[in-house]
């Protein structure tokens, strides 16, 4: 949070995220809500109404050195009883449900990652990334927009129902699911995963287009050269998108396999780089 507060991160926000209302309207500014979100990611917490709790904590505002003194009626001025905190937390919610989903999606993938590679994001030499699917199990509740009904173990995994095992056939069931697909940059020096991109979907989507849709999406706000090496689950073996990866941005890709694997067998074809050497995969 003092990083974000020293590089000035909640001002350059304020005039690029995407608004979910007129700016003519905006009675709180931007960047206090979205300093409050990531307060509450920071806590560990997704409901709005520990929100009082955070920004009255004194242990916390000190620790984290952000704080905000009471206006009176708040940032408006228009509430006439006495506020415990500067925001009411309902404010704070229907703001971020009122913002897409999708249009957040995109500002994260583009604007930010392009921010954070301005302050030396994506310095580390070794250019190592890392494309990470991932279902997330819901409640069956059919308010979870898009979700899909999906058959799943107790774990959460996949279960393939054209050839369960007797085990597999007891211990699945149908469960609402999203995919959520993930771009990781790894940096082995410094032991830390930096976010580089993201997409939240319905379970039963491609997982192989919106992985290859995020490194596309990357190198081109973030140029060539930043990935240079890219682990895949082995979900990702597909000798087309590999190769193009290889010739267009000198990517090479790592599928970590088991030995008793043959995945890549008779995958890639005339898997060749510009110099007509074998691509390395390891």
């Amino acid at each position: 949070m003092d990083f974000c507060w020293g590089e000035r991160f909640f001002e350059w926000c304020g005039a690029s995220y995407p608004m979910p209302r007129e700016r003519e309207r905006e009675n709180i500014p931007i960047w206090f809500l979205l300093a409050c979100a990531i307060q509450m990611k920071l806590h560990r917490t997704a409901a709005f109404h520990q929100l009082d709790y955070i920004l009255r904590s004194g242990s916390i505002l000190t620790r984290m050195r952000f704080n905000v003194g009471l206006k009176g009626g708040g940032f408006n001025e228009k509430n006439k009883k006495k506020r415990e905190i500067a925001i009411d937390p309902d404010t704070a919610r229907k703001f971020f449900t009122d913002t897409e989903a999708s249009g957040v999606e995109h500002w994260y993938n583009t604007d930010v990652q392009g921010w954070l590679r301005r302050h030396r994001g994506y310095s580390d030499k070794e250019g190592i990334f890392i494309l990470d699917p991932t279902l997330i199990p819901l409640p069956d509740n059919p308010n979870y927009k898009e979700a899909a009904l999906l058959p799943l173990d107790q774990e959460g995994r996949y279960v393939d129902v054209k050839k369960p095992t007797p085990a597999e056939r007891k211990r699945f069931r149908y469960t609402r699911a999203y995919r959520l697909t993930l771009l990781l940059h790894y940096s082995r020096q410094d032991d830390y995963f930096l976010f580089a991109g993201g997409h939240l979907g319905p379970g039963d989507e491609s997982g192989l287009k919106r992985g290859e849709e995020l490194v596309d999406q990357f190198v081109s706000e973030m140029g060539k050269g930043v990935i240079k090496l890219l682990i895949m689950d082995k979900e990702y073996i597909d000798g087309v998108m590999i190769t193009r990866f290889k010739k267009q941005y000198g990517i090479d890709s790592l599928v970590p396999l088991k030995s008793n694997m043959h995945a890549v067998a008779g995958c890639f074809g005339d898997f060749t780089n510009r110099e007509g050497e074998l691509d390395e995969i390891r």
